[in-house]
């Protein structure tokens, strides 16, 4: 769900967790995709960091 969110069906996201609200699943995934972008954020940093020097 993370790496592609639009190809995430509802049939998917009813058999995700099923023992977790949906605002649970909603909150895991906000984290989630939170973390997925401050990755991507270092890594261009990093990236820069290495093409400046």
């Amino acid at each position: 769900m993370v790496c592609s969110p639009e190809k995430t069906t509802k049939r998917m996201y009813e058999s995700f967790w099923r023992q977790f609200q949906h605002s649970e699943k909603v909150h895991v995934n906000l984290l989630l995709m939170e973390a997925r972008m401050q990755a991507e954020l270092l890594y261009a940093l990093r990236a820069i960091t290495r093409y400046m020097t």
